[in-house]
């Protein structure tokens, strides 16, 4: 309701003077493209404020698009040798199972000549080891597991790294995922984050987000930088181009201002 509110205030503040609403068709056709672009412009504007207010600030909420990974292990009292017997996704499900219970789990996929093996772990603690695993049955693992993280099902020629927001019993996690080509074929790595090592491992990412927005923005202010100085020298930019910047300066604006009051929000840390 609030943002219709403003796009209707928008629309309002846009209408010539002294016309009614009933000579929109002809208020739209007089519009020349500078101001139809203005007024798309404030609309989007006003839709990105609306977002960015929307925009939970507890990094535990998940996102609705989350990989959904509720479900248990069912055969925990089981020995390893059942495991073996189970098809390439159910075996993958088992293990994320048992790892996704508590703490920092990873699993490691090893291809040999003729055989696999997969290996996993807790808090850095060796949890289980299958040895041996049919190489159909553990392609059948590496395939699920590029469909987790949507990667095409053949071999990968250089390594690929996905971190996959993911959701178990309302809690918000990360799967790191990397699908490695090794000499017999491809490899996999799993690693759970969650709690203190989930916003550890955020605010690193998020620090090194940033050295990359002041690397691009230094660009950018070079490259404006050159437009001036050939507007100096007579030779002026479009008013499309122009318009289009003050759009994104406008965006940009909304997002340091949004980051602003996040980083008020959060306790400082000692």
């Amino acid at each position: 309701k609030a943002l219709a509110a403003e796009l209707e205030k928008i629309k309002q503040t846009n209408q010539p003077n002294g016309r009614t609403n009933n000579n929109n068709s002809v208020q739209q056709k007089s519009q020349n493209p500078a101001s139809r672009s203005k007024l798309i412009s404030k609309i989007n504007q006003a839709k990105l404020r609306h977002e960015l207010q929307q925009t939970p600030k507890s990094s535990q909420v998940p996102k609705s698009n989350s990989l959904d990974l509720n479900f248990e292990p069912r055969y925990l009292s089981a020995p390893l040798e059942v495991l073996s017997q189970l098809n390439g996704k159910s075996l993958l499900r088992e293990l994320l199972g048992r790892v996704l219970s508590n703490g920092i789990g990873r699993l490691y996929l090893e291809k040999h000549k003729h055989y696999g093996r997969i290996i996993w772990s807790q808090d850095g603690t060796l949890q289980g080891c299958l040895e041996e695993v049919d190489l159909h049955t553990y392609q059948g693992v590496i395939d699920y597991l590029k469909q987790l993280a949507n990667v095409a099902t053949t071999p990968v020629e250089k390594a690929i790294k996905k971190d996959l927001e993911a959701c178990r019993k309302a809690e918000r996690l990360i799967l790191r995922l990397q699908i490695l080509p090794g000499k017999h074929g491809d490899e996999g790595t799993v690693q759970i984050l969650r709690g203190g090592a989930l916003e550890f491992y955020e605010k690193q990412r998020i620090e090194k987000i940033g050295e990359q927005a002041i690397i691009i923005a230094s660009k950018f202010e070079k490259q404006l930088e050159e437009m001036h100085q050939r507007q100096l020298q007579g030779i002026s930019s479009s008013l499309e181009t122009i318009s289009a910047l003050e759009d994104i300066q406008h965006k940009i604006n909304l997002y340091i201002n949004s980051l602003k009051m996040a980083t008020k929000s959060y306790p400082k840390q000692e």
